[in-house]
């Protein structure tokens, strides 16, 4: 009995293994040469003719819990996926950069956010702000604020960019979104061709204007990168 036994342990250990590696019908598989050469082995040796009644009822055990663990998971019962960090929300070390959900959060709990949800203003917003947290609350509120003298915006999108020299942030207050089918919107221009936009207090590094793409307007914030 305690040979039968250790069988079927070694032959569940194969089944599991075959599962985890190879998938549901490499477990199967395992499960049934297992029992296969197990009852090949019982008493009478060398036979699939087994006789004692407490070796079939071990069998019968051993495929029950093959199959139990080489089958699919219950329906409607999923894996969680693992958790991958978008690569936004890393936040390279050593520089001042927040990103601008953390932002937008904290604008939406103050007296500009109720005139915004008032409004019904949608903002679609991601990526990174290249200003420490406050000076970068600061700068995106001025700029919102700005875009809320246009009462017909309906929608915010604010994306990030990159040239050489500096880092910039759109904030694109659209009149109507999605845009018309098979039309083409500038989504970025350069500053010389935008109308200039000036905020008292910003930081000399930092410029800000915009232009109308025929959806809203556009407003385009750039951080100068200095060499230290």
């Amino acid at each position: 009995m305690l040979t039968t036994i250790t069988a079927i342990a070694i032959g569940i250990i194969m089944a599991v293994v075959a599962r985890l590696i190879a998938g549901r019908l490499a477990g199967l598989g395992a499960t049934a040469i297992c029992g296969a050469t197990i009852a090949y082995l019982l008493p009478p040796a060398f036979s699939f003719r087994v006789s004692e009644p407490r070796d079939i009822a071990a069998l019968a055990i051993y495929g029950a819990i093959g199959l139990v663990l080489a089958s699919p998971p219950p329906a409607g019962w999923k894996r969680a996926p693992a958790r991958r960090e978008p690569a936004w929300e890393r936040i390279p070390a050593g520089t001042s950069e927040t990103p601008v959900d953390s932002v937008i959060a904290e604008l939406m709990g103050s007296d500009l956010g109720e005139r915004m949800r008032a409004a019904g203003i949608a903002i679609d917003a991601g990526g990174f702000l290249p200003w420490a947290a406050v000076e970068a609350a600061d700068l995106l509120s001025d700029v919102l604020e700005s875009a809320l003298h246009d009462a017909a915006v309906r929608q915010i999108s604010i994306y990030g960019g990159r040239r050489p020299g500096d880092r910039r942030v759109f904030v694109a207050a659209y009149h109507r979104w999605p845009p018309p089918a098979h039309t083409a919107i500038t989504i970025g221009k350069r500053h010389e061709d935008c109308e200039a936009l000036a905020f008292p207090g910003w930081p000399s590094h930092s410029r800000a204007s915009w232009f109308e793409n025929g959806c809203g307007r556009v407003y385009q914030i750039s951080r100068e990168d200095r060499e230290s």
